[in-house]
């Protein structure tokens, strides 16, 4: 729905619910629309007048979960997803979906992953598969997160940001050749997506095409200031050149508080990748 659509939309039931206030499924549809509009404190009011008329709502619940999410409140929204899941015994997708999602957030994968695998190809969670990987990347378990990826691609062919993780994947194993394709093959996809230029730039520097990489890394930083990849690859890039110093300030920086698949943080890729590459 466009957001001129949405907001009309919203309009004509905001008229309805000024003659039906005590309507609780009235309030869920107009949270939704907030929720879609941005209007974060609207749906917040909302909500609390829904609540006050049926407290125990597990759609009304549902929606203060999300709402706690998006406002960086991810222990009540843990919480109040558990009660719904565990609790009350609600095993919906979209349910346990929000409830992996908000583990992961909080590093918790182990129990995040065995939530996602009952889900992973539902149509109504069309992002647990994608969620799963990753999951499966942090906890280092490579082989699986590539097999999930691979049958996941086989019907979804143009899902560049699946590409992208199975690159990832490949390049976690040091596989670098069936890395590079899979960037390439990203890359053709969607010629905007940071990261895909970014792990060109790591395979470049893993490569010794150091010219290519400092390209890739422009590429990708403009496209998106914090891309994860391409700082990566500059960091990679100036301990080869040794300029250890230089890249240990950036280590102690963005890389030592950015977490990435197959688990802890960018500096922590950089070692496994460097060490991988010494034993080769």
């Amino acid at each position: 729905m466009k957001q001129s659509e949405a907001s009309a939309r919203r309009e004509r039931l905001l008229s309805f619910l000024a003659q039906d206030a005590g309507n609780t499924q009235l309030l869920a549809e107009i949270v939704d629309l907030d929720l879609a509009l941005g209007l974060l404190g609207d749906a917040e009011e909302h909500l609390d007048h829904g609540l006050k008329l049926a407290p125990h709502d597990p759609q009304l619940l549902f929606q203060k979960a999300g709402l706690a999410l998006r406002s960086g409140a991810a222990d009540e929204a843990e919480r109040l997803f558990r009660n719904l899941f565990y609790d009350r015994g609600i095993d919906a997708p979209g349910i346990r979906y929000s409830l992996a999602y908000t583990l992961m957030l909080k590093s918790l994968h182990l129990e995040a992953k065995s939530l996602l695998g009952p889900i992973a190809g539902n149509p109504e969670t069309p992002d647990a598969t994608s969620l799963l990987v990753r999951c499966l990347h942090f906890l280092g378990e490579l082989k699986e997160a590539i097999a999930v990826a691979e049958k996941y691609l086989l019907d979804h062919p143009d899902d560049a940001a699946m590409m992208g993780s199975l690159s990832l994947l490949y390049t976690d194993i040091n596989d670098i050749p069936e890395a590079k394709t899979c960037f390439l093959k990203a890359l053709e996809l969607d010629r905007n997506f940071a990261e895909t230029h970014g792990g060109l730039a790591v395979i470049a520097v893993l490569q010794g095409r150091h010219e290519d990489a400092e390209q890739a890394i422009k590429v990708a930083l403009k496209l998106d200031p914090k891309c994860f990849s391409a700082l990566f690859a500059r960091t990679l890039l100036l301990s080869r050149a040794g300029r250890g110093t230089v890249a240990a300030k950036m280590i102690e920086g963005v890389l030592t508080t950015t977490p990435v698949p197959g688990g802890g943080t960018l500096a922590d890729m950089l070692k496994r990748v460097v060490n991988k590459q010494n034993r080769h």
